[in-house]
């Protein structure tokens, strides 16, 4: 997970980072959640991490932490930071771009069910949807 943000703040020069401690809305789950906002005041671009402390390899809001819905805040990362089809540019160099890797919302490689991140060397990054 650390690369995979540092690689995406790096991509899209992010110089600034909020952690906020979430409210804890269920004391009894034995877990909080801290929210990471990479941002920059010279852009719009935004990365969003956040941690569970004192949780496990869970879901939260599903089961596991019950203080955020991850699925809410995935849609609305996904809601705030899409791009318009009108701002695409059409690159040149199409033909000559290499796939680096495919990552899916959880940073793990290879093809999982779901939203996968295409990685290419040239910068840019492909959102496919991934149905088995």
């Amino acid at each position: 997970i650390p690369s995979t943000i540092d690689f995406f703040v790096n991509q899209n020069s992010l110089t600034e980072m909020e952690v906020v401690d979430m409210y804890d809305f269920d004391p009894s789950d034995g877990s909080t959640i801290l929210s990471h906002i990479y941002s920059s005041p010279s852009s719009n671009n935004e990365v969003w991490l956040y941690t569970v402390d004192g949780g496990g390899h869970d879901w939260p809001g599903a089961w596991g932490n019950m203080d955020v819905n991850i699925s809410e805040e995935i849609w609305r990362f996904f809601s705030e930071m899409s791009i318009s089809e009108s701002s695409f540019v059409e690159e040149t160099n199409e033909v000559n771009k290499k796939l680096i890797k495919v990552i899916d919302i959880l940073g793990r490689e290879g093809m999982h069910k779901g939203l996968q991140l295409y990685i290419y060397d040239n910068g840019s990054v492909e959102k496919k949807i991934l149905i088995k």
